[in-house]
């Protein structure tokens, strides 16, 4: 029921055998959430997506996934559909001897130059064909040694209060979450102090927590609030300040104590 509708972005045939890529489609979806997600535009409440299946004339399909966030910094969910849609005539009569150089060419085709989420979709779709061809799963292909059936996850708390986020956290816990990331910044840091220690207090010692600023803080801002948010056991402090700030980073890291992640 979460697949809204089909779209024929093109179908032509290749003249090149029947290894070509023939067909491409894209499958729009939209997820309801189980709860809202705040954001500056305001509450979020589905996940839009789409599934683009590439198609060869064997009948092979290879299948990727288009997911951007808004407010991620990315595009957004129709700018991705429209790089897709333009894309797809260039994917028309790719044979497999070409995957590896479409692959390397996808950032600099200028419908997915800004398009990061569309080229994961080709990406995957492409290394999903390339798989099938070698009858194993895109993970051995890339060198993993066995197959999961599992993958754990972080659970993920927007910014809430401090009673909203330490009931999103022990729901999450109760579902088998062990480890719970929480949005910080955007506001005085002492508010963050009492989310995290209302978070720790209702998940216990051995749940894992981690924060994520999303580039909120300045330098002496993030080291403030990461020294009065050490006491909680952080795992780890995700771009506390701005993403080409490496060596900020680095200070960071030193003045405050805590493990940060770019």
């Amino acid at each position: 029921g979460a697949i809204a509708r089909a779209l024929r972005i093109s179908i032509r045939h290749g003249d090149r055998g029947r290894v070509s890529i023939r067909e491409v489609w894209l499958k729009t979806y939209s997820l309801p959430l189980r709860h809202p997600w705040p954001s500056a535009e305001g509450p979020r409440e589905t996940r839009e997506g789409a599934i683009l299946f590439l198609v060869r004339g064997d009948g092979t399909v290879g299948l990727g996934d288009a997911a951007p966030w808004p407010g991620s910094g990315t595009e957004t969910f129709p700018s991705a559909q429209a790089a897709l849609l333009r894309a797809a005539k260039q994917l028309i009569g790719l044979q497999p001897d070409s995957y590896a150089e479409a692959l390397a060419q996808l950032p600099r085709l200028a419908p997915l130059a800004a398009s990061p989420a569309a080229r994961c979709a080709i990406d995957l779709a492409l290394h999903d064909l390339a798989a099938r061809d070698a009858g194993v799963s895109i993970a051995r292909l890339l060198g993993g040694k066995r197959t999961l059936h599992a993958v754990p996850v972080n659970a993920t708390i927007p910014r809430l209060d401090a009673e909203a986020t330490a009931l999103a956290g022990r729901d999450a816990v109760a579902r088998g979450a062990r480890t719970i990331k929480v949005k910080v910044g955007g506001a005085p840091f002492r508010e963050d102090v009492a989310r995290i220690s209302a978070l720790r207090e209702a998940v216990g010692s051995r749940v894992r927590i981690r924060v994520d600023a999303n580039e909120a803080w300045t330098e002496p801002e993030a080291i403030e609030a990461l020294t009065a948010l050490r006491e909680f056991h952080l795992e780890y402090a995700e771009q506390p300040v701005a993403a080409e700030n490496i060596d900020g980073l680095a200070r960071v890291r030193a003045a405050a104590g805590v493990r940060i992640a770019a």
